[in-house]
């Protein structure tokens, strides 16, 4: 969820909220000339400090962004935007514990903000604790139904729990409501997969990546979707019992070597001659499913023209 409501092209109200602007459209380098610019002039500005330090983490300097970030917790500890800052560093840097603590903070001094609700959930979440995130993200959606970064937590909790149906539908309310919630279509596109549904799978993966280019998982995922459909439709076209008769040679000779290897290594005797071919077998079959991994990549390459973002993996 960005750190405010970018509201068109309205004047923002003051230098904190142009560099926010410039940090949700990725211009960090502006952004950080604006909040140093506005600490100059009051460098108590705890809120500053802490946009300041995700700006600096962005551009690779984690370190001094730190320092920044501890200025502002010494400045305003229980400063709502803060402590969110705060909780999102702790969890990129895979410290739940410390993000919860924060968020917690922060849900202390603004009970009914539903970002920080969103964030405790994602907390307990990352920490298996699906029931307790999903009683958090409920509260959360009590309070604003109309939060879809809400209803993801909620549908990823209901999905851990192995509420199937459930899960579907909270994430398909989270799309409804905003087509930019790449974490529900991420979600939605492991649940067709994990169904068989390919072609589903690889659509929301796709509109994953179009509402954020830079999410991996996705890229991967829709990798994963077209391999599957390429060995699948390999494996239509071929008639008649022969892949199967081929499926029971492969594994025929396999049993032959590993046997080969098991006697002669029981008879003290060198096993060379069963590792080499069975290393062969290896070879051809990881030869065959490498090279319609690699058509899996062009094609979701082909895809994916036009959205920026890292090459799928």
């Amino acid at each position: 969820m960005p750190l405010y409501d970018d509201e068109g092209d309205a004047e923002p109200a003051d230098v904190l909220d142009v560099a926010r602007r410039h940090y949700e459209r990725g211009r960090f380098r502006e952004a950080i000339r604006e909040l140093r610019a506005a600490i100059d002039r009051a460098p108590s500005d705890a809120g500053a400090h802490a946009v300041l330090s995700l700006c600096l983490r962005r551009t690779g300097r984690s370190r001094e962004g730190g320092r920044h970030l501890v200025r502002a917790l010494g400045i305003a500890p229980r400063d709502r935007l803060v402590n969110i800052i705060a909780g999102h560093v702790c969890l990129e840097n895979e410290d739940p514990d410390r993000a919860e603590d924060h968020f917690l903070t922060a849900l202390d001094v603004a009970p009914r903000d539903d970002d920080s609700m969103r964030m405790l959930a994602v907390c307990h979440s990352l920490r298996g604790r699906y029931a307790e995130a999903l009683e958090v993200a409920r509260r959360g959606l009590d309070m604003n139904p109309q939060n879809a970064s809400l209803w993801t937590v909620a549908g990823i909790c209901q999905h851990g729990l192995g509420l199937r149906d459930e899960s579907r539908q909270s994430l398909t309310t989270a799309v409804g409501l905003d087509q930019a919630e790449a974490e529900a279509h991420h979600a939605l596109g492991l649940q067709n997969l994990e169904a068989d549904r390919l072609e589903e799978a690889a659509g929301c993966f796709l509109r994953a990546l179009r509402a954020n280019p830079a999410l991996l998982a996705s890229k991967r995922g829709l990798v994963w979707t077209r391999f599957s459909q390429i060995v699948r439709e390999e494996s239509d076209r071929a008639e008649g019992p022969g892949p199967a008769i081929l499926t029971a040679v492969i594994v025929g000779v396999v049993l032959i070597f590993l046997v080969r290897i098991a006697v002669s290594a029981l008879a003290g005797k060198s096993i060379l001659d069963g590792a080499v071919g069975l290393a062969l077998i290896v070879a051809i079959v990881g030869g065959y499913y490498g090279s319609r991994f690699l058509l899996a990549r062009r094609r979701a390459s082909r895809e994916l023209k036009g959205i920026d973002g890292p090459p799928p993996l």
